[in-house]
């Protein structure tokens, strides 16, 4: 249940031209063009030399595959890509819940991207969640909410959707991406509102809308990476998700496990996440091709 043709959503320059046009002067989007050859790439650099870009896939997710702009190790796929102004600030997502009329932002959470701590490799890669998110007042936040449900109405999204932003020092915000889908953010949500987030889904899509709703605790999601290649050992514990099966090898820089949790004190609730990734680690052992099991 949900949205059916998000073509125009899921590619990043279709996107970008339609907030381009619809909200400009209203909202930041970074500059964002659409590239096919490495040449037309170099020469908008060239063009904007104030500026520093990253090359995205045209459609993807997860930040898998965005790269710093730097040629000659960077390549062009032959579909194509975008070439994007890089933003420096904070990742943020909002997580809005919409009918077809109406829209509302359930949450702000700050985006956990690119942790090499974790095993990202992926320089720009999601790692997780921490909600709510707590840098800005609160007449920043509701600002930012009321951004988000503006462009998911107008964009004709229903059900469970979000918005990938970047905030700035002086407090910009920066719309990145739209996702018309269900977020990694899924997980928190659930624990810092206390809400079944696939029921609200259903009953958005059949158009009851949740009411507004305050977060009763923080939570926090850490997506585990291998950070070589690894066997896996015994992790049934408390708090550690998607659990890999006993001696499964896993690659170097693939997913091995999720570590959610929640708590009252935001620093409390970083310190348990943490010792739970630690956790996970401590489960895990070098593994070489002796080890395989056919």
């Amino acid at each position: 249940m949900g949205n059916t043709d998000v073509k125009d959503v899921e590619n990043k320059y279709k996107l970008y031209k339609t907030l381009k046009k619809k909200f400009e002067g209203l909202i930041n989007i970074p500059a964002t063009f659409f590239v096919d050859t490495l040449e037309a790439a170099k020469s908008i650099v060239q063009d904007n030399p104030e500026k520093k870009f990253l090359i995205k896939p045209l459609e993807g997710s997860g930040g898998v595959g965005i790269t710093k702009f730097t040629p000659p190790l960077t390549t062009i796929d032959n579909n194509g890509a975008i070439l994007q102004e890089i933003v420096d600030g904070q990742n943020i997502s909002t997580s809005v819940i919409s009918s077809v009329d109406e829209a509302r932002t359930i949450l702000v959470n700050w985006q956990l991207i690119g942790n090499m701590g974790l095993g990202q490799l992926e320089k720009y890669g999601y790692c997780g969640n921490i909600t709510p998110f707590t840098g800005l007042d609160q007449g920043s936040i509701d600002n930012l909410k009321e951004i988000s449900e503006e462009i998911i109405l107008d964009l004709g999204l229903i059900g469970s959707n979000g918005l990938d932003m970047v905030i700035k020092d002086d407090g910009t915000p920066n719309i990145i991406e739209v996702n018309p889908r269900l977020q990694g953010s899924f997980e928190v949500a659930e624990l810092s509102l206390g809400i079944n987030m696939a029921q609200t889904h259903i009953n958005a899509c059949n158009g009851s809308l949740i009411e507004n709703i305050t977060p009763r605790c923080f939570a926090m999601k850490q997506i585990v990476f291998a950070k070589e290649r690894s066997m896996v050992g015994n992790m049934n514990h408390e708090g550690i998700y998607d659990l890999p099966t006993k001696n499964v090898i896993i690659e170097k820089g693939e997913p091995v496990a999720s570590v959610i949790n929640s708590g009252r004190i935001l620093e409390n609730t970083m310190k348990t996440s943490h010792e739970l990734v630690a956790s996970v680690y401590q489960n895990l052992q070098p593994a070489s091709k002796k080890d395989e099991i056919y």
